[in-house]
């Protein structure tokens, strides 16, 4: 008994640390980024990496203008230190109703 209590712990534990790590990664994709919503903690990065093509790449744009990135290729990645606490929605620029956001607890 104990020692499927200790498994059923481990893998609780195991399975909650992916979503409790700080820092993120969000996909860019044609029209969506996945996931659409990631929470972190005060001084976290969330590395943006743009996974599909686009004439001029894929940029990351704040709604509320604090922060964009450039145009990203396939392949290529950008990062922001999330610094003070908050909720940040942003848009991919290239297709402005592909929403998503960023919340630093």
């Amino acid at each position: 008994m104990k020692t499927l209590r200790t498994l059923l712990t481990f893998l609780i534990l195991g399975w909650a640390t992916p979503a409790l790590a700080g820092d993120a990664i969000v996909k860019i994709k044609h029209g969506k980024v996945e996931p659409a919503e990631v929470i972190v903690t005060k001084g976290d990065i969330v590395t943006f990496q743009n996974v599909d093509e686009m004439p001029g790449g894929h940029s990351i744009v704040a709604d509320d203008g604090s922060f964009k990135s450039p145009g990203l290729s396939p392949g290529e990645e950008w990062s922001h230190s999330f610094e003070n606490l908050g909720t940040y929605p942003y848009h991919i620029g290239e297709h402005p109703d592909a929403k998503g956001k960023v919340i630093v607890e």
